[in-house]
């Protein structure tokens, strides 16, 4: 079996058996021993790296070597089991360094000489200790992450959750521009004492930054060997945007510095020079080398900070450094820093000078045009070339990109927000789980932002509960400001409308709809923001109208919101289409199809002109189309329309979203109508397969799905199959919160039906006999 330390307070220690413990830095210490425990030892190897395993079964052992998929692995092993152990896991990737321990000189050096891995034998402590901090320097400088930004096919078929782009250096930049509170900084601390629990260094570390860390010592503190470099590295190097948010207070200090660091610095080079070139040495593994050789002239992020030097001579020795190890390659990267673009481009600056070199510190998320690769004596050259992001195509796409899409966040949640739209779920929630930890430190308009940004997301989802709960606790805290923000109210009140809209309760969303208008009409100074929101407002209450079919009504409020909009909206802005789209809808409700099809057509024209291809607004356009369509009986056109948007869906939506079981079900009837039962039946199935799996079942919406599967089976012939899914369907009938008992009364006569059909054949079956 093997042990982990688990961690409970302060000085203490409980031995466990499972594998709960993560490791939040970059290397892993494996021991491998029968019969050894130097408890003191352990604690002087722990100084070196953390992150400490003791085995003393060897299967144990080699099963988790094997699953290590992140960390760099050094092995401690004794002598008696590695010529066992070693041919087993020696090619494993992640092992970096492998230690023969041994109780006497009885091992051969011939017997490990094959094995690349092996960095010594060793019978005593302090010699084994000397080799281990040595190899971890080399291997620690050896870390580095690039990742390829993006290309011209993923910026034309841009979306945020399905798209190839890379995020990362985004949403460091949005991690440090979020507000800082005073208890950061101690969340971070009390979260690293437990980290570090057993590592007495590492707690002696984490004190004197209690007491002594100003942010005038951001990169000073970076640089030391110790908790902050390493927890900050393996989470840049890993993109644990998690664990880089609670070093958002520490980000955004160093991020501060290295701006003012970096004007002087580029002021201080010579005017003549139109130049300038840095250098890098390292090893690199053989995956990271070839994501640079298949992407030359594309554009490389580097997602850590990247300290470069001078000195040409250097960089040749560090990359030296790794020559022995066959399983990483040397890597000597030439930085070109053109002085055009010196200033516009992520900060970046000298940190320390010595004689005859300077090191020069590169903010993480940098971007560089990947220009040219070669290999010479055994090791790789690459250049790289420093760019001004501002003046990229691509880059400024994604940021108009971006802007757009976090428009709805508040610069507190916009890491949290940010994730969720990009399908991060689970971190995004975690965020807000910090966030929660942290609420103390904020004001009352800050906490309602926390909970109206989350009720956002859960109404996304169709989560609607927990939506109009976060959205109910988010009005409680912005009504407590003593100084009311009474913008802020409305767009909460706007927000709990929107969930009542959903639930199809349209006489509570009406009500809060127009409570949110009247505020706003009070308070309106004609600001171009107060007339977006009155505007908002008016086309909410002519959706609501539209549905309770008061449709005049709801014409006259959807024709306000578009007279406000075409007054102070270019032509071609996507909220005009938005009150086209609403004023087709009642023209397909009234059943004016031809009215209906004008209208869409004229907001299709507005999102083609001012969206993205992927534009989850075209979606809908697309859709309400092909729904006037199926209405006129053009099944053709409404299939057509259909796939356009399923089409859309697949690239800008998650693909469990519920947006697929409505456009799903839409093309399910098309078929169904055309008596094509098979594809009826296709639609249906995927519907089903998305609702029946969502963490809580819409009983309404799967008793129709099912009925309808039932249908589709019942044309084709295939009686059973029918009768089981018309019983399924209707358990879900029967748990409905407001049944319809006419539906459920049809759906059991359809039971009978079959069961008598069923009936029929067995005693036509019989008398055959």
């Amino acid at each position: 079996m093997y042990v982990t330390k688990k961690k409970t307070r302060r000085g203490s220690r409980k031995i466990s058996f499972t594998d709960d413990d993560p490791n939040y830095e970059d290397f892993s210490l494996v021991w491998l021993d029968e019969k050894r425990n130097q408890n003191d030892f352990q604690c002087q190897l722990r100084c070196i790296i953390n992150y400490l395993k003791l085995f003393h079964n060897i299967e144990q052992c080699i099963n988790y070597v094997l699953s290590v998929t992140s960390e760099k692995i050094f092995l401690i092993i004794s002598d008696t089991l590695s010529k066992t152990v070693i041919p087993r896991i020696h090619d494993h990737s992640q092992l970096e360094h492998i230690y023969i321990y041994c109780r006497r000189r009885t091992i051969r050096e011939s017997s490990v000489q094959t094995y690349a891995k092996v960095s010594g034998i060793f019978i005593d402590n302090s010699s084994l200790m000397t080799k281990l901090k040595e190899d971890y320097q080399v291997s620690s400088q050896n870390l580095c992450s690039t990742s390829v930004v993006t290309s011209e096919e993923s910026i034309n078929n841009f979306n945020l959750n399905n798209s190839p782009i890379n995020w990362f250096p985004l949403l460091i930049e949005t991690v440090i521009r979020t507000p800082q509170s005073n208890s950061i900084k101690k969340h971070l601390l009390s979260k690293c004492e437990l980290d570090y629990i057993d590592n007495e260094l590492e707690q002696k570390s984490i004190e004197d930054f209690r007491q002594n860390y100003k942010s005038t010592d951001v990169i000073s503190w970076y640089r030391r060997d110790c908790f902050i470099y390493r927890l900050l590295n393996k989470a840049f190097r890993s993109e644990d945007i998690v664990t880089l948010f609670k070093f958002r207070f520490f980000l955004a200090d160093i991020h501060h510095q290295l701006e003012n660091l970096h004007l002087n610095y580029i002021e201080q080079l010579s005017n003549e020079q139109k130049q300038w070139i840095f250098y890098r040495g390292q090893g690199i593994s053989s995956e990271e080398l070839n994501k640079i050789k298949i992407n030359i002239n594309k554009l490389i992020s580097i997602n850590t900070f990247f300290l470069t030097t001078t000195n040409f001579q250097t960089a040749i020795t560090c990359a030296k450094n790794s020559e022995r190890n066959s399983f990483i390659e040397s890597i000597v990267f030439e930085i070109v820093v053109n002085r055009s673009v010196a200033k516009s481009a992520k900060p970046f600056a000298e940190i320390n000078k010595d004689n005859d070199q300077s090191e020069i510190l590169f903010s993480p998320g940098t971007i560089f045009q990947n220009e040219s690769i070669e290999q010479r004596d055994s090791i790789w050259y690459v250049k790289f070339r420093l760019i001004n992001e501002k003046q990229t195509k691509e880059m400024n796409q994604i940021n108009e990109l971006l802007k757009r899409e976090n428009d709805y966040a508040s610069p507190l949640t916009l890491v949290g927000y940010f994730l969720w739209k990009i399908g991060n779920y689970d971190k995004a929630k975690h965020i807000f789980g910090i966030l929660f930890e942290e609420l103390r430190s904020f004001d009352y308009d800050q906490i309602s932002s926390i909970y109206n940004d989350i009720g956002l997301l859960y109404n996304e989802h169709s989560y609607y509960n927990e939506a109009l709960d976060y959205f109910e606790k988010s009005l409680k805290h912005a009504k407590k400001n003593r100084s009311l923000n009474i913008a802020h109210i409305s767009t909460i009140l706007n927000n709990i409308g929107l969930i009542f809209a959903n639930k199809k309760k349209y006489l509570e969303a009406l009500k809060y709809y127009k409570e949110a208008l009247q505020m706003r009409l009070e308070i309106n100074d004609s600001k171009p923001t107060d007339l977006a929101d009155i505007a908002t407002s008016y086309a909410n209450i002519g959706w609501i109208y539209a549905n309770m079919h008061l449709f005049s009504q709801s014409l006259i409020n959807l024709e306000k919101s578009l007279d406000i909009r075409l007054k102070q909206l270019p032509t071609n802005h996507p909220h005009i289409g938005q009150s086209y789209n609403y004023i087709g809808y009642v023209y397909f409700l009234q059943g004016y199809y031809k009215r209906a099809l004008k209208t869409y057509h004229i907001a299709l024209d507005i999102n083609l002109a001012s969206l993205t291809a992927n534009h989850p607004d075209l979606l809908k356009t697309y859709n309400s189309i092909g729904a006037v369509y199926f209405g006129e009986q053009k099944y053709s056109l409404a299939i057509e329309y259909y796939e356009k948007a399923i089409e859309i869906g697949t690239t800008s939506l998650p693909s469990d979203h519920p947006t697929f079981v409505q456009m799903f079900q839409s093309m399910a009837y098309v078929y169904k109508s055309i008596k094509n039962h098979s594809m009826a039946l296709k639609y249906f199935r995927k519907a089903l397969e998305i609702e029946k799996n969502r963490p809580k079942l819409n009983h309404a919406l799967l008793f129709e799905i099912y009925t309808h599967i039932g249908t589709s089976y019942e044309s084709m012939g295939k009686n059973s199959k029918a009768l089981n899914q018309y019983k399924t369907g209707l358990k879900h009938g029967f748990k409905m919160k407001n049944q319809n008992y006419s539906r459920i009364h049809a759906v059991q006569s359809a039971i009978q039906r079959c069961i008598n059909r069923a009936d029929q054949l067995t005693v036509k079956s019989t008398k055959k006999r």
